[in-house]
Order: C-alpha cells, then structure tokens, then sequence
C-alpha cells in the first residue's frame, strides 16, 4: 500500500487475532451447514475486506509472507475472508445514520470523528452482486428502526413462497 516498512505485531495481538479467526470459523462452518439443511440464516454483522481498518475487516491482512504464527495466522484468516465471499447474501439491511445520532446513542464510545468514519466505511463496502440492499433510517426513534427492520424481514421471507 505505501512504502513505509511494517512492523510486526505484538505476539499476544497475533495470539488474539488467531482465537477471533478460530471463533469466525466457527460461526462460519454454522452458517455453511445451515444454509446446506436449507435454513433462513440471520446475521447481525458480516466479515468484510473493503475497508481495511474496519471492524469487521481482517487484522492481519498486510502480514501474509510472514514465517512463524504472524504469517500463519494472517494466511489463516485471509483463507476465512475467502470463504465468506462465497456465501451468497440475499439482503442485507443497512442501517443509515448520521454523527450526531450515533454519538446521542452511544455518547461514551464514540468521536464525532469516529462516528463519520465509521458511516464512511459502511458506504464503502462493495456487497456481492444480486445482494438486495435495504436501507433503512436509523435516525428515527429506535422503536420505528426496530419496526422497518422486522418489515423488511418479513417482506424477505414472504418473498420465498
């Protein structure tokens, strides 16, 4: 990406990166068999690589020609990062909010900052081809978000009949 050299993560962070990855692939092998068993399969959050520094984005991902356990647990999780791309997404329900809503809603965990780059990289993520997006207000009452979400569900599982 730029020039400047990396410096290799603490092991403890490597160590830690590998127990998300190993839990990932957990819930993703959950997923696999559910969808296999013909099951309507729900997630509330979704790994992604578009926005590298995202939460849901791999940690490890500039590491992968490492020797030892960094380069092992960056090749590991870019392999799980692989996978997910190949699970189709029928919709995705995506939460549309603005700054200062959030930083009403979680005061003490966010930035103004933050709360802008956090809408950004949400806007940046590519969703596979043939996803439906749903957007949905999440400025309003939390209530009426609750209530679009439910719909939107619905109106997903009504479709399949």
């Amino acid at each position: 990406e730029n020039n400047k050299i990396l410096k290799k993560p603490p092991f403890y962070y490597s160590i830690w990166v590998l127990w998300c990855t190993i839990d990932r692939e957990r819930q993703l092998k959950k997923i696999q068999r559910g969808l296999a068993n013909g099951k309507l399969v729900f997630v509330d959050r979704w790994l992604q690589d578009d926005v590298k520094n995202g939460v849901d984005a791999p940690r490890l991902y500039n590491y992968k020609y490492l020797k030892g356990l960094t380069g092992y647990v960056a090749r590991r999780e870019a392999k799980l990062y692989k996978k997910i791309k190949l699970i189709p997404l029928h919709q995705v329900l995506k939460l549309n909010i603005i700054p200062e809503v959030s930083l009403k809603r979680k005061p003490d965990e966010l930035t103004y900052e933050g709360a802008e780059k956090a809408i950004k990289n949400m806007n940046n993520i590519r969703w596979p081809e043939g996803t439906q997006i749903i957007d949905i207000d999440a400025t309003k009452e939390q209530t009426s978000v609750t209530m679009n979400m439910i719909d939107s569900i619905w109106h997903l599982l009504l479709s399949f009949r």
